[in-house]
């Protein structure tokens, strides 16, 4: 096995042991370079799941938490005809379009989601979608579109409405208010 790794004698014996030693060393040390961490890189960043929504949006109450029952049949069919192709028919999350995006659409049902936020949060994701997001959601950003041109707000007051109530889930309440 020594004779195989040996290299011939010769006057170029020392070079070749070199170029056979530091080539390989040369070409990890550059790779090494281009993907160890920078000093801006190190330390984790803190990502919030549900990052701060902004104050113009945080103090806004539903006008539709109490609709009467032809206001939610209103309300459902905006939220079939806007929200269905995503998040689908039970607000699960599972619409037909879901399968085509890469990042996939909240399953409201879930707890952790709409149940864990005041009504004024969905509303400004429904409102603004993922490009009113701020950095610190990176990376959970999402496909959702900003339908503030598409929608009016009180449009997007009941599609708030009908979420909740397909989800089967009530918003939470902001501290200090009953």
């Amino acid at each position: 096995i020594v004779r195989l790794f040996a290299l011939p004698p010769g006057p170029g014996r020392r070079l070749r042991l070199g170029v056979l030693v530091l080539l390989p060393l040369a070409a990890g040390w550059i790779a090494w370079r281009r993907v160890a961490p920078s000093g801006a890189d190190v330390g984790a960043a803190i990502r919030l799941q549900h990052p701060t929504q902004p104050a113009a949006y945080a103090e806004r109450m539903n006008p539709h938490a109490a609709p009467t029952e032809e206001e939610a049949r209103a309300a459902a069919v905006l939220y079939q005809k806007n929200c269905r192709p995503c998040h689908g028919a039970a607000a699960t999350g599972s619409g037909p379009l879901a399968r085509g995006l890469r990042l996939k659409p909240v399953d409201f049902t879930d707890g952790g989601t709409i149940a864990s936020v005041v009504e004024s949060y969905p509303f400004w994701r429904v409102r603004e979608g993922h490009a009113g997001l701020p950095d610190i959601a990176t990376p959970w950003n999402s496909a959702m579109p900003a339908w503030k041109d598409e929608l009016s707000e009180d449009e997007a007051w009941r599609i708030v409405e009908a979420e909740y109530r397909l989800s089967g889930t009530e918003p939470r309440r902001p501290e200090g208010r009953r």
